[in-house]
């Protein structure tokens, strides 16, 4: 808690970020449980139980919105860190590539983790959506 209560580090007027992060493990929390809830609905669909395809799909959405928003307020909080007069761009390289790689390792593999697993639900969610439009009905069963 110290460390993003006073970023960025060393400078004269620190802001307090740690709200951010609460939101953020909030947000990474409520994305992740929603996945296994999401799981649990697409089990219990079968042909003629519609509820279920319904509440995967209600579960899918809010999952998404979670991740895209703690993506959001993630590249807040660094954007907003960045926009103080403390920050040193040249710490971040000389050249657009040097500080994109600076950047990169700023965010940490485990940002891109995060993002790779929000794609990855919305790929999902449109594979669920092929998948329960194209079963079979409960008259064939």
């Amino acid at each position: 808690q110290d460390y993003y209560s006073s970023l960025p580090i060393g400078a004269t007027n620190p802001k307090d970020y740690w709200l951010y992060i609460q939101s953020i493990r909030g947000l990474v929390c409520a994305f992740c449980g929603l996945g296994f809830i999401t799981i649990i609905c697409v089990a219990a669909h079968k042909p003629g139980r519609g509820a279920a395809s319904g509440c995967a799909h209600f579960n899918t959405a809010l999952q998404v919105s979670a991740g895209i928003s703690a993506i959001g307020v993630f590249v807040g909080m660094l954007a907003s860190i960045t926009k103080s007069d403390d920050f040193v761009w040249a710490q971040l390289g000389a050249t657009i590539e040097d500080g994109l790689a600076q950047t990169v390792t700023m965010w940490g593999w485990s940002w891109w983790l995060f993002v790779g697993a929000v794609a990855w639900s919305i790929l999902g969610w449109i594979v669920m959506c092929f998948a329960f439009c194209c079963a079979g009905s409960a008259e064939k069963y």
